[in-house]
């Protein structure tokens, strides 16, 4: 009776971190989106349609390169820290962590280094627009950042 009361509160308490967590998410997620959407309409308005143009052109090689970022590795992360968590191995869940979160970076510098290089063979083939070296190669960056952003995500 006491094992079956003290299942139940445990259960409870587990539901309330689970939906209060479930908030904070839904909220960071939301202030995301309205913020990206913000910038969106302020950088459409200072660049002009043909500005915007070459910047959205300039994104569509890093874009296509970040779809290989993580291998599902960020997915990893919050699976498995949980996991060996949840099984009373928080050393375990902190080393999986760690390495993963280096190769997420290392993976994520090696395709930026990639997009640098390949820049001109991607502008001209994917985009067609061999003018926009110069463009994708700065978007090398953005490849780095949307690495770190999805392992501090998934972390």
């Amino acid at each position: 009776m006491l094992a079956e009361k003290l299942h139940a509160l445990s259960a409870i308490a587990v539901a309330k971190q689970s939906a209060r967590g479930s908030l904070i998410l839904f909220v960071g997620y939301f202030l995301a989106a309205t913020i990206n959407a913000l910038a969106i309409i302020v950088m459409a308005r200072l660049l002009g349609p043909e500005g915007y143009g070459t910047y959205s052109l300039s994104l569509l090689a890093p874009g296509v390169l970040i779809l290989f970022a993580g291998l599902g590795v960020s997915v990893a992360i919050t699976r498995y820290s949980a996991y060996y968590s949840s099984i009373g191995k928080p050393d375990e869940a902190k080393r999986f962590t760690r390495s993963a979160i280096l190769f997420l970076l290392l993976f994520g510098l090696a395709l930026s280094v990639l997009n640098y290089s390949l820049a001109n063979l991607l502008s001209s083939a994917l985009i067609l627009r061999p003018g926009f070296t110069g463009y994708v190669q700065e978007a090398s960056l953005y490849i780095l950042g949307a690495t770190l952003l999805s392992t501090v995500t998934a972390a």
